[in-house]
């Protein structure tokens, strides 16, 4: 896979949506579960929300919603027509209306002959600092030019800060994972899981209010975690441009999993891996050999990947028993071992995890596997994901225990979720069940799918879930929080700012 370590600004592709895969990405798939007549819903535009959200309860006996209609209206910036749609139970149903008159500007009267000689002044002065912002925007635009065609051949590609910037900035962030810290990686793919990447509308309208290739409404959990540990913008690894990798970079990859098996396509972990040896030599090459240990020593690796894997798994043997589902466990933890080894033995030393998350629990695979019940989970899914985090936490321990220097983190991240499905309001959401985004039983597939169609909620902040499989900026934010300092008993036996060194 040929691969460009660069940074850029975010021009983003715009991908056409496709189908939702196994491991539970969405593809903007309109797959899985009872779909309410409704038009497409409108994927470009910001979202001007002024009434409270209202939200469809679930009839207890047929498990249809009961539905209170309202109106509001969605004003795209890129059409010169607007349109009104019709909010059911706070879900988006497009209607045309007719554009907005345009206006015509007024000339005033034209000035006193008194004037004129005045006017004629400002005119040229006017003209004159027009020439000079001219002959500056080429200037430079030609050294904007000629600075990135030589980052393209490595000579200014990687450029480090000097010795005394380097011990006085903060530790490196390098993170590897699947679309929960996909931060647009899969965009400039050149496989078929290229359409693993959220550059259609709905994701990304809150905060960027465009797609950037996060799968959600706004800032995944790295966003945060490099906002506290005061550090620049980092880009996706794969994004063109120049990078400064002394500040860390971005592996993850949507759909990804720990096994190079699974959804083929997608920057598997040990690819990932790969593309971060890369960094190193680059890294070995702009710093002095022992400056670059030190960045790698300091840096804080941060990981989230595996439940795309147990996904997997489970779509193909969902009769296994628990001798093979345990067999299964044994090798992703081992293959995971490997990749964690070779990490300290390139210099990493302090590991934050997430573990793997309740995927028996999505709205999408509760929509997929036919469970009727809000709370009921696939467990099957449920029993592989428990014996996997244990699994994870036994070796960080006896890698902390075999190898010098080396700290970790685990966010239980399983438990945390579960929490705010199970008890919204305690986390200040109204719905830990259904997606804001989606059709079907539970919303849970086929977000942003302007081909079939798809219903949007009108405030993503009071829910758990965004699509059928990713959590709201909201949630991302509380998590953040968690993994950045929380209590032992929920971040240990480090948190990240502790790994950061902010103590």
């Amino acid at each position: 896979m040929p691969h460009q370590s660069h940074l850029g600004e975010d021009g983003l592709p715009v991908v056409q949506a496709g189908t939702q895969t196994a491991g539970g990405e969405q593809r903007g798939s309109a797959a899985g579960g009872p779909q309410k007549e409704r038009m497409p819903v409108q994927r470009r535009g910001s979202q001007k929300v002024q009434e409270p959200p209202v939200r469809a309860t679930r009839a207890a006996a047929g498990g249809q919603r009961a539905l209170e209609k309202k109106r509001r209206t969605v004003e795209s910036p890129d059409e010169e027509e607007g349109e009104e749609v019709e909010v059911v139970g706070a879900r988006q149903q497009k209607k045309a209306r007719p554009a907005p008159a345009k206006t015509v500007a007024v000339e005033g009267e034209a000035p006193a002959v008194s004037d004129l000689d005045s006017f004629a002044d400002i005119e040229l002065s006017v003209i004159h600092v027009a020439s000079l912002g001219c002959i500056f925007y080429v200037f430079v635009s030609l050294f904007n030019l000629i600075c990135y065609l030589l980052s393209s051949h490595g000579l200014f590609n990687y450029r480090p800060a000097d010795n005394h910037e380097l011990k006085q900035k903060a530790a490196a962030l390098f993170v590897f994972g699947d679309s929960l810290f996909d931060i647009g990686n899969n965009q400039y793919l050149n496989t078929s899981a290229r359409e693993l990447s959220a550059t259609y509308w709905p994701y990304g309208e809150n905060f960027f209010h465009h797609p950037t290739g996060r799968f959600s409404d706004g800032r995944l959990v790295p966003d945060f975690i490099r906002q506290f540990a005061k550090l620049p913008i980092i880009p996706p690894y794969l994004q063109p441009g120049p990078h400064n990798f002394t500040d860390g970079t971005n592996f993850a990859s949507a759909d990804a999993g720990i096994l190079p098996e699974t959804n083929p396509g997608t920057v598997s972990l040990p690819l990932q891996l790969s593309y971060f040896k890369a960094v190193k030599k680059l890294l070995q090459q702009q710093l002095c050999d022992e400056e670059a240990k030190s960045l790698l020593g300091s840096a804080v690796y941060l990981i989230s990947i595996g439940g795309n894997d147990y996904f997997s798994f489970y779509a193909n043997y969902p009769y296994a028993n628990e001798s093979i589902q345990q067999e299964f466990v044994a090798i992703v933890i081992s293959k995971l071992t490997i990749v964690l080894q070779e990490i300290y033995d390139l210099g990493g030393r302090k590991v934050a995890f997430q573990n793997a998350g309740p995927i028996g629990c999505l709205p999408s695979v509760k929509q997929a596997y036919n469970t009727e019940l809000s709370d009921g989970c696939v467990e099957e899914l449920e029993s592989l994901i428990r014996l996997h985090n244990t699994a994870l936490a036994n070796v960080l321990k006896e890698l902390e225990s075999q190898k010098p220097g080396f700290k970790y983190s685990v966010f239980e991240y399983y438990d945390a979720i579960g929490d705010r499905m199970h008890n919204p309001a305690k986390y200040g959401f109204t719905d830990g069940s259904d997606a804001c985004c989606g059709i079907g039983a539970y919303w849970g597939s086929g977000c942003g799918n302007e081909t079939k169609g798809y219903e949007l909620c009108s405030d993503p902040g009071n829910y758990v879930w965004f699509d059928g499989s990713h959590t709201t900026e909201k949630v991302n934010l509380q998590l953040a929080k968690l993994i950045w300092s929380g209590t032992p008993d929920v971040t240990g036996p480090y948190n990240v700012k502790q790994l950061f060194g902010h103590v």
